[in-house]
């Protein structure tokens, strides 16, 4: 997992801030704000989501609210955005952000957690469902993925999470 573990220094809105990957891990003591999951299906598609009004698509996943783990979080966001419950769950890594500028406490240091499952059953796809944001899913070749996920390119950390994934699917990772 060495391998993977990448440190990345950049600028938002004139900003310094640091991004650690960490591969297979949580570090303790750090609140974790985001999770995301790359569900896999067993024809090698991952599940994408598109929110109303927004061209890109993401991974099922968002905000981990009060009271709840990273694995709650996740599980609810799946059922809200994808509209299916994720299996077998495997931590993939966790993203370590560093913003000394940040307004809020969870702004200046947190984690976004990034997780591997199957897909889970799947029923009929309802737009906006309950309520909720997204108004479209779809599932793409785990291989096209940057096609649709900007982060993938945008950013090293983004990169070696996609990295991961991808040697994981492959066999030549295991979590």
């Amino acid at each position: 997992m060495e391998k993977y573990k990448l440190t990345e220094n950049r600028e938002r809105n004139g900003k310094a801030m640091t991004y650690v990957w960490h591969p297979g891990s949580m570090p303790e003591g750090i609140p974790v704000h985001q999770v995301y999951g790359f569900s896999l299906s067993p024809s090698g598609l991952i599940a994408l989501v598109r929110d109303k009004g927004e061209e890109r698509f993401t991974p099922p996943g968002g905000g981990v609210e009060s009271g709840e783990t990273a694995l709650q979080g996740l599980v609810r966001e799946f059922k809200e955005e994808a509209q299916f419950e994720p299996l077998d769950i495997r931590l993939l890594g966790s993203l370590e952000i560093i913003n000394p500028s940040g307004e809020k406490e969870i702004d200046r240091h947190n984690l976004q957690v990034r997780f591997v499952c199957t897909t889970g059953k799947l029923d009929a796809f309802v737009p906006l469902k309950d309520g909720f944001e997204v108004e479209e899913r779809i599932f793409v070749h785990y291989r096209d993925l940057p096609k649709y996920v900007g982060f993938i390119d945008k950013y090293t950390t983004g990169k070696m999470q996609f990295d991961m994934l991808c040697d994981h699917i492959e066999g030549k990772l295991s979590l």
